[in-house]
């Protein structure tokens, strides 16, 4: 069950590739964006788990979520991955939708051309000026140790772990 306040949102936002075609959203996709907006599952729960085939588009639908909720409200979100390759997955999208929508684009908290971001997409942190905020972090599940000392301190209360059979349990 998708809520009212997802669907009315997903039609403000109106997504759109670079290319300029808008996303048509499957149901399953409407469904992880509802659950990213709302911060829970229809049924209230907090922790949501997706498992899903590869080139469903989880990852893009994860993305609109974000930029979503990160836009309009001040909350820190967290995108963790194994490795930082996947982790920019997520954060590819929320560059995108964050640079082809105008609202979006000019809600971005950046200190350097918008042209820039548009070009290089390397951007590690996205914040916006509802002080709404986007990071991604690396597991590097090889270097245990090291890794979780460097993950601590940056906690954010909503993350999002992407792939997450590549993050060791101890992370």
């Amino acid at each position: 069950m998708i809520r009212n306040n997802t669907t009315q949102a997903l039609n403000q936002f109106r997504f759109q590739e670079d290319d300029g075609t808008f996303i048509k959203w499957s149901e399953g996709q409407v469904e992880i964006i509802d659950c990213i907006f709302n911060r829970k599952s229809p049924d209230n729960k907090k922790r949501v788990q997706i498992i899903a085939a590869t080139q469903y588009g989880k990852s893009i639908a994860v993305a609109a979520g974000l930029v979503m909720r990160t836009s309009a409200f001040s909350e820190k979100w967290a995108i963790v991955a194994g490795t930082k390759e996947k982790a920019r997955i997520i954060m590819d999208y929320v560059i995108m939708f964050s640079l082809n929508n105008p609202v979006v684009r000019t809600q971005l908290a950046i200190d350097f051309p918008v042209e820039r971001l548009r070009m290089k997409r390397t951007q590690d942190r996205l914040t916006y000026k509802s002080l709404g905020e986007v990071r991604v972090f690396s597991a590097e599940a090889h270097r245990i140790t090291q890794v979780s000392k460097s993950l601590m301190g940056f906690g954010a209360p909503n993350v999002v772990e992407d792939e997450s059979a590549l993050v060791p349990d101890p992370l």
